[in-house]
């Protein structure tokens, strides 16, 4: 082997090693968003089941024109755990 054939593959090495650490970089950063969006869709989940959970308690409200104080009072607890003002 010539040292231009040498120096050839030690500089085609060095660029591979380099694209292999941006490919690790990239593969860590992608994973790290995929836990994160993970972390979102469970916290989306836990927000609609209360979301349902609300309309279950809300609804006789507009069926029957009235709620008693324990059904207002559960409803009031899930809108402001929501973040809604109650």
């Amino acid at each position: 082997m010539t040292d231009t054939e040498k120096a050839t593959l030690e500089r085609r090495i060095d660029e591979l090693c380099q694209e292999n650490e941006r490919l690790r970089k990239a593969k860590d950063t992608m994973h790290g968003d995929a836990f994160e969006i993970g972390a979102m869709l469970v916290k989306a989940r836990d927000e609609n089941a209360k979301l349902r959970e609300l309309v279950d308690e809300l609804y006789p409200l507009a069926d029957y024109g009235a709620m008693d104080a324990s059904e207002l009072d559960r409803a009031h607890d899930l809108m402001r755990e929501l973040g809604v003002d109650a």
